[in-house]
């Protein structure tokens, strides 16, 4: 009784399937009705980095080698021929004319032009670079898989790796930045925290205390997070992301890394900070803001409205910022982050939410 139960649900799946896909023989529709759904969408791919130089001058880049660029606040977009068809994790730029932006196979490019043309770099290496910290026209530092460090001298035209072969360690790094030439820190796996006070000639591990699990014999071990992305304003002032809503900050330049309360359990990609304010995004929309200079910090769930990851974030000024993230999503802020417009992509109080595949 109960397969021929089974079988009748089955065929008449199959009858409803048939008429939807046959659907004008099953039921009338009256065309003229019919709207299609309004959603703005300048790119369709994923986007994992936004620079805003100014107010007017944004870059966006993402999977398939896409930069998308505009130079009127987001009204108008063109695309930028990158020459390159792999995903595009990280860019940075110094202003309107010089830029630079790693990827996958060593990928490092760069543009002294806005992006009228990019040019690929000399790496020395196929590993995945993940980011990039350009510090002036001259000094520049990346990061990536299997302990991937590298330095360039000359604007980015060419790089060398900041550590030798034999020292490397199996290590996925996630993060990089250089307050100047010489100070600077990486992230990655296993809660790793690499600090240089000499360019990179030679690297001090840094340890957050409160990430040691503390455990007895009668308890599992848990593993200690990854650690994400990296951000500093200054020698001594900086915080770190990672997996599980794991913030750390330090006012000390890394001597001591303490661990933030949480507020979210979605992993945090970036952040930033201007003066008494802050921002962070992270997997499946989360948003947090500071407004104590990155002291706390709290969630703010439905200003972004989107269940999406977010992936890169970037403020011109403390009014006006971007965020970018799955699916072409790009949103602006005007007012210091507390409402965003969506530009691209789609949120979930759009009407058309429920009939789309994202």
């Amino acid at each position: 009784m109960g397969k021929r139960r089974s079988v009748k649900i089955l065929f008449w799946w199959v009858v409803i399937l048939a008429c939807g896909i046959t659907f004008p023989a099953c039921m009338k529709m009256d065309r003229s009705k019919f709207k299609p759904p309004k959603i703005t969408m300048v790119v369709p791919n994923n986007l994992h980095s936004v620079a805003a130089v100014d107010a007017n001058n944004i870059w966006i880049f993402g999977n398939y080698g896409t930069i998308i660029h505009t130079c009127d606040g987001g009204k108008t977009w063109e695309k930028q021929v990158s020459g390159y068809e792999g995903v595009l994790p990280k860019a940075q730029f110094l202003d309107v004319n010089r830029g630079w932006v790693c990827g996958m196979g060593g990928t490092i490019l760069y543009t002294t032009d806005g992006g009228k043309h990019w040019v690929r770099a000399k790496t020395g290496t196929e590993k995945y670079i993940v980011d990039i910290s350009i510090v002036d026209e001259k000094y520049g530092f990346a990061a990536g898989e299997s302990m991937t460090m590298l330095k360039t001298v000359d604007g980015g035209k060419t790089w060398e790796s900041m550590i030798k072969e034999e020292e490397k360690q199996d290590i996925h790094l996630s993060g990089v930045w250089f307050v100047d030439p010489l100070s600077g820190w990486v992230v990655g796996e296993f809660s790793t925290i690499l600090h240089t006070t000499d360019g990179g000639k030679t690297w001090k591990k840094q340890i957050c205390q409160d990430l040691i699990p503390k455990v007895d014999e009668t308890q599992w071990e848990s593993p200690m997070p990854g650690l994400l992305n990296v951000y500093f304003t200054d020698r001594d002032h900086g915080w770190i992301q990672g997996m599980d809503g794991v913030m750390l900050a330090t006012g000390n330049g890394g001597e001591k890394w303490g661990k933030l309360p949480l507020v979210t359990d979605h992993a945090l990609y970036n952040m930033q900070v201007m003066g008494k304010h802050g921002w962070a995004v992270g997997d499946k929309g989360a948003y947090l803001t500071s407004d104590d200079g990155g002291k706390t910090w709290k969630p703010q769930d439905e200003v972004i409205k989107t269940r999406f990851w977010l992936r890169d974030l970037s403020f011109s000024d403390p009014n006006t910022g971007w965020v970018v993230g799955y699916r072409g999503t790009i949103a602006k802020t005007q007012d210091m982050g507390k409402t965003f417009t969506m530009i691209s992509g789609l949120s979930y109080d759009m009407p058309e939410f429920g009939i789309t595949d994202f």
